[in-house]
């Protein structure tokens, strides 16, 4: 088992690191999930990713996971004259809702619907808040925005009104069409792209059912203001959230970021699901062998919130130091660890499963008491561990799975190290099992002290123990 850090690193795949040596590498510094970032991912490229997951899982034996990101319903602009325009400070520009093909003087967007609901005033921000266009005028046909400094512009940059809720159909034929191929090339996760509200992720997972799948694992992006006002009805039909900064803060106060990054990280938490911290993360190692002392600082205080893993995108696509990047990254995922005392430790929700919870505490508590090793948890669906995980323990939760879905599903989980093993019918097999594996995988000598959790007779999780290896 590679040795990494308990924080789980996302690498978006890309021109840098298609190559399966360069890739390679990625895992070797600590990457878990390869993220796929389907706005923009042709099928040549999702082929080379999924070729490389599956050769470096068989290679390295590790269980990197897949995670396709939906682009989903964002607003953009059309095209323009030549594929660019240079808007000046000062001038005015129309938004207009007739399909045109654009200028300095117009240019029209994909969702109308944007112009029946703008309202003089208001704030446009274009090509992720490069442009800042302020509403002057409405009718029905168009909105005149005043430009608030120069920018050029090119054909289908992203829009963003603060605090707007997107009227549209949330499945486009685009995102279809790339939620069947990721389903085809047997993603882990789903991240879905600017979701406002539960039925977004309802509509998701009865499409998926409509092809015949399993529905996978599903991360909410939390970027736009709708999905903050309905965070809670979200994440009780999701299995994780993905603070994606970049277009949250277009859509409430920049100064908001960190406060919402803090809070719902620790929501996400106290309901026992996944988070994840995106966007520019480490920016500057696009081109900078080195991060800058903020973005050392960003990494740690993601970690200090209790995330279970902080993600790289323009590092790791187009970025001429991506396995540089990720090493810096888990160095200072580990150092962060290091100092539990400053993370902001949350008790989750257990619900109705009461027996479970309570076990979970249990182990927890004996690795505060005993010399162990690590904690064992045998697993079918991931749930024991993920509890286990969000308590933060200060042992590695060794999961023992007895498929590649359930253990990729869990290398998104803080401080878990997921391990295939054969498949037990008794309580006995299954505890032999899986001390056999993590002695393998950690190197533990005979004697050592393990903590094991697990479900009698194939049951929920009811039994803990105290082994020796």
């Amino acid at each position: 088992m590679l040795e990494d850090s308990k924080t789980k690193l996302i690498c978006t795949i890309g021109p840098s690191t298609y190559n399966y040596e360069v890739f390679k590498e990625l895992v070797k510094e600590g990457m878990n999930v390869a993220r796929v970032n389907g706005s923009h991912a042709t099928d040549e490229e999702i082929r080379a990713v999924v070729s490389n997951v599956n050769n470096v899982n068989k290679e390295l034996n590790t269980n990197v996971a897949l995670l396709f990101d939906i682009a989903g319903p964002k607003i953009r602009t059309g095209t323009f004259v030549n594929g660019e325009v240079t808007l000046t400070k000062g001038n005015y520009v129309n938004i207009v809702r007739e399909n045109i093909v654009g200028d300095e003087t117009k240019f029209t967007i994909n969702n109308k619907s944007l112009i029946d609901n703008l309202k003089v005033g208001d704030t446009v921000y274009l090509n992720d808040g490069l442009l800042t266009l302020k509403v002057e005028e409405v009718n029905n046909d168009q909105v005149k925005c005043l430009i608030a400094n120069d920018c050029k512009i090119k054909d289908r940059r992203g829009v963003n009104v603060p605090g707007f809720f997107y009227d549209v159909d949330f499945l486009e034929e685009k995102d279809r069409i790339m939620i069947k191929k990721a389903l085809e090339n047997g993603t882990t996760f789903l991240a879905l792209s600017f979701v406002q509200t539960k039925d977004n992720i309802l509509e998701v997972k009865e499409y998926v059912k409509s092809l015949g799948f399993e529905v996978p694992k599903i991360i909410a992006k939390i970027e736009s203001y709708s999905a903050l006002t309905h965070i809670d009805e979200i994440l009780d039909e999701v299995d994780g959230i993905m603070i994606a900064r970049g277009d949250l803060a277009l859509e409430v106060d920049v100064e908001q970021v960190p406060i919402i990054q803090k809070k719902f990280v620790k929501k996400a938490k106290m309901k026992n699901k996944l988070a994840i911290v995106a966007t520019e993360m480490m920016g500057s190692m696009i081109s900078s062998p080195r991060p800058t002392r903020a973005e050392l600082t960003d990494v740690c205080n993601a970690v200090f919130d209790m995330a279970d893993a902080v993600m790289l995108s323009g590092e790791t696509t187009i970025g001429q130091y991506p396995v540089e990047t990720v090493r810096y990254m888990k160095t200072l995922c580990k150092t962060s660890e290091a100092n539990p005392d400053l993370m902001r430790k949350v008790l989750p929700y257990y619900g109705e499963d009461q027996i479970a919870s309570t076990i979970a505490r249990l182990a927890n508590l004996a690795t505060e008491e005993l010399e162990a090793k690590c904690i064992i948890v045998p697993t079918t669906t991931g749930k024991t561990a993920v509890l286990l995980s969000t308590l933060r323990p200060n042992l590695k939760i060794v999961a023992t799975c007895i498929d590649e879905k359930t253990a990729r599903f869990l290398s998104l989980a803080y401080g878990v190290s997921p391990i295939v093993v054969n498949k037990f019918d008794t309580i006995e097999e299954m505890i032999e099992e899986s001390k056999t594996k993590t002695k393998e995988s950690l190197n533990l000598s005979s004697g050592d002290l393990v903590i094991v959790t697990g479900g009698s007779n194939n049951k929920d999780t009811d039994l803990i123990k105290i082994e020796r290896i």
